[in-house]
């Protein structure tokens, strides 16, 4: 038995490397679309009902929904780079739109492995990704770049925006196709009705119609996401984190997170920060 290091589930946007021994699994089953490149080695790729040989520098792409099983050759090693992108940890960038559209897709695992041959530009961007010494924050952008075309292949087309009049429900469409989630949190029920060239109550019921609730859980929802990103990835006060996130008062805060997660934000800090490895590799002799 062979076992090599995990990936932590919050992990978002960071680059890694695993190296298997001959005949040695890897799989991983994660909140996150896994983005996988075959550094040097060969070995297959696992599917409930087949097989597909993987080479060098080819590149694998597994939604959140779908376990990337790996297995190296008998006759060699494997070398993988890889790096998990986390939609929910994106409120910033993506649309209420995308998020709603992403969900939709991963909902189908079945849709979502996606195999890149060695001379394909997605293979070619991911090894210059994997080659170059950057500033993280230009890595990073690396890697959504690289990312962002592939999942937009499968994602529903925007309807191109009319000139002239549009009717409330055209430009809310338009509004929600464009305005990143974290902006909803700022923006009241007037100002939006207001964009949409609409009144309030015709505003709450198209939003109602599209997203399947009302706008204020939807803002709860995207205060919790973001106090989960910064309870894992900093050692910020459970206060200092519950005003971050629009929250008053750190007991009203912690009731809510706990109705959210059926944790404490101090337990869920704890749990998440644990070894708890994404993948799991194993050796067959």
């Amino acid at each position: 038995m062979y076992s090599g290091p995990g990936v932590n589930t919050g992990e978002h946007l960071v680059l890694r490397k695993q190296n298997l021994p001959p005949s040695a699994e890897w799989k991983a089953d994660g909140s996150g679309w896994l983005f996988v490149r075959i550094r040097a080695g060969e070995g297959l790729l696992l599917l409930a009902n087949s097989t597909q040989l993987l080479n060098s520098s080819e590149v694998l792409v597994c939604g959140p929904a779908r376990a990337c099983h790996v297995r190296a050759s008998v006759l060699g090693g494997l070398q993988l780079d890889y790096f998990q992108l986390r939609s929910d940890s994106l409120v910033g960038v993506l649309s209420a739109f995308e998020q709603q559209q992403l969900a939709v897709l991963t909902s189908r695992p079945e849709q979502f492995v996606r195999w890149f041959r060695g001379d394909s530009e997605v293979a070619q961007r991911f090894e210059r990704l994997c080659e170059q010494t950057v500033p993280a924050l230009n890595r990073r952008c690396q890697m959504l770049e690289l990312a962002a075309p592939i999942l937009c292949e499968h994602l529903p087309t925007d309807a191109p925006e009319r000139d002239g009049a549009h009717s409330a429900r055209d430009r809310f469409e338009n509004l929600f196709r464009e305005m990143p989630e974290a902006e909803l949190q700022y923006r009241k029920p007037q100002e939006l009705a207001r964009l949409c060239g609409c009144g309030v109550r015709h505003f709450r019921r198209l939003f109602r119609e599209q997203f399947g609730h009302s706008l204020m859980p939807k803002k709860t929802a995207l205060r919790i996401d973001r106090a989960k990103q910064l309870l894992v990835e900093t050692d910020a006060k459970i206060i200092n984190v519950a005003m971050d996130c629009g929250f008053q008062h750190v007991s009203f805060f912690t009731s809510t997170f706990h109705r959210h997660t059926h944790m404490t934000p101090s337990q869920y800090r704890r749990c998440k920060r644990r070894e708890r490895p994404l993948v799991r590799t194993t050796h067959r002799p």
